[in-house]
């Protein structure tokens, strides 16, 4: 999609996706609910320059095909029997 992005994660099993969003360098992690300040924000927002944007778009375009529900989809099929899709 190509969409930088702040994340900031609101349940513990979020973080790890997270962090790997942001090791790509296709996201900016701001921290876990609750746990970050208007300072961080304003810190990670003066930091978006233009060309950190396009390098994060450029990343997150790496990242993700959007072909994803194409994909779930294609595996929910292939495990309904034949007989059950007709």
């Amino acid at each position: 999609m190509g969409l930088p992005s702040i994340i900031i994660t609101l349940a513990e099993n979020q973080i790890d996706l997270a962090s790997e969003f942001e090791r790509y360098g296709a996201a900016v992690v701001a921290g876990h609910t609750g746990r970050w300040s208007d300072d961080d924000m304003d810190h990670i927002l003066s930091s978006m320059t233009p060309d950190r944007l396009i390098k994060m778009s450029d990343a997150a375009i790496k990242m993700v095909d959007g072909q994803g529900c194409s994909r779930v989809a294609d595996a929910i099929i292939t495990r309904v029997p034949k007989s059950r899709r007709e």
